[in-house]
């Protein structure tokens, strides 16, 4: 046929590690923090990203996305203002927003591992995927053609806190409340 090693129609030798694995995956974080005040008013910023790549060596399509990657964006602000010199209201708002991304095909690092390296090629010569229905399947096609599963997560963190110092009462003593609301969905 021509073909050899992975792509030869008759005798194939599919090293399905080599051909499903990259050498590294990049993972990337970035962070940004800003924090200051007056004597009145102390604040706090904070802004993150997230990029963890894929292990697999998967291609964009032309009509859907099949890599595994996930992709994370951060945020919190704290403020608290001094009132009076015995009371401190404190607002912290923070929240996240992440994106997976997965193939839509059966992927995992067992079949890899355990998939018949002599019993069909990635690709025919006539380009078709090459699988035998008694031995398993071609994770290389499952993972390339099966589309992509998509997913959006959301939380949020909101808090308001007044602490009043009661010293008239006794030295040392304050009492603090809280009223929160934490969000979440996908």
């Amino acid at each position: 046929t021509g073909n050899y090693g992975p792509y030869n129609d008759v005798f194939p030798e599919v090293d399905w590690y080599e051909a499903m694995m990259r050498k590294i995956a990049l993972s990337q974080n970035y962070n940004l923090n800003i924090r200051g005040g007056t004597e009145k008013m102390n604040y706090f910023f904070s802004i993150g990203s997230q990029y963890d790549g894929d292990n697999y060596k998967i291609e964009k399509q032309a009509d859907f996305d099949p890599r595994n990657y996930f992709k994370r964006y951060n945020w919190r602000s704290n403020f608290d203002f001094n009132v009076s010199r015995s009371t401190v209201i404190s607002i912290n708002i923070a929240g996240k927003i992440g994106y997976v991304n997965e193939t839509g095909g059966p992927e995992n690092f067992t079949t890899i591992m355990q998939s018949p390296s002599n019993v069909f090629p990635i690709r025919y010569s006539d380009g078709h995927w090459g699988d035998a229905e008694a031995m398993g399947y071609n994770i290389v096609s499952n993972v390339t053609d099966r589309g992509q599963r998509m997913e959006k997560q959301f939380q949020g963190w909101y808090d308001l806190i007044i602490k009043q110092k009661l010293n008239s009462i006794t030295k040392g003593l304050s009492a603090k409340g809280r009223v929160s609301y934490n969000q979440y969905s996908t």
